[in-house]
């Protein structure tokens, strides 16, 4: 696969960054970097290449021996970076690739008081992504078991899912939807648990705001590998039936999160690219930056 997306956009995206003239390139799509990698290992690219890793596992194509910096969200995939890489690769647990907030202080009422929520009681965040994959409609039933949740769905940009869902639950007053917000620091330091099936960023966002994650409702292809690597680090549950889920849940309201701000120690990725750019034999200097 990786050979294939080299021999036929290899071209059209060399001609692409030739034409900017970069000092520094940075991808943030794992297909991208393996043509980076490829292109740094065969002399194509001169400048260094480095790789934004938004996930937590399955990181095949997020990583290369070619790629001289990668950039990951969580200190836990580090090992898996420098199996694939190496172990000399150049490995950077960095802040700065959430939504800008997420690692500041919150009071808990006044983010629900911004949405219309109630000041009390659980309140249940679900989410299929931005485009509202997985078992919404599923998993908003599962949670109005919950005693007394107030359910919260975040249908992205896909209007479909938020017409089913807003039929779905005409009558029941306790299920709310929401289309794609740029708000997800406040509406996760609303929320008390997040029942996610894509995983990815929202998973770390929500544990940097102290709402409890679960993973539920898709399941497929490299969600799975993510899914078995959250459950080993103890960064989320993984519910596969309804029953699994309604317990999860329950079981996160018991025991409720404190946020984590550990990666508010960890410089930013931009401040780590840019010394990469200007470091010794990157061709470029801090002045042309």
């Amino acid at each position: 696969a990786g050979t294939l997306m080299y021999l036929l956009g290899g071209r059209g995206l060399l001609r692409a960054i030739r034409r900017f003239r970069p000092d520094v390139v940075v991808s943030t799509y794992p297909g991208t970097t393996d043509m980076l990698g490829r292109f740094r290992q065969d002399g194509f690219l001169r400048v260094p290449a480095s790789s934004a890793i938004t996930d937590l596992a399955a990181l095949r194509y997020w990583a290369h021996p070619g790629v001289d910096l990668h950039l990951v969200t969580h200190p836990e995939s580090i090992d898996e970076v420098r199996s694939i890489a190496g172990t000399q690769s150049r490995v950077e647990w960095v802040q700065g690739l959430t939504s800008p907030g997420c690692l500041d202080p919150f009071d808990k009422g006044a983010a629900r008081a911004s949405f219309g929520l109630p000041e009390e009681g659980p309140i249940v965040l679900v989410s299929g992504g931005g485009w509202a994959v997985g078992d919404l409609i599923g998993s908003a039933e599962v949670a109005l078991s919950a005693d007394g949740a107030v359910v919260v769905c975040m249908c992205g940009r896909n209007e479909r899912v938020r017409e089913e869902i807003e039929r779905r639950f005409a009558t029941e007053p306790r299920v709310r939807t929401i289309g794609f917000t740029d708000r997800m620091c406040d509406l996760l330091a609303a929320g008390d648990v997040l029942v996610h099936s894509t995983a990815g960023l929202t998973v770390l966002e929500a544990l940097m705001r102290g709402t409890s994650p679960i993973s539920y409702g898709w399941g497929m292809a490299h969600i799975r590998t993510n899914n078995r690597e959250f459950a080993r680090h103890g960064l989320a549950d993984v519910a596969q039936t309804p029953e699994e889920l309604l317990a999860a849940i329950e079981r996160a309201l018991r025991n409720p999160r404190q946020p984590d701000r550990s990666a508010a120690e960890r410089p930013t990725a931009a401040s780590v690219v840019l010394e990469a750019a200007s470091g010794p034999g990157s061709g470029a200097s801090s002045s042309s930056l």
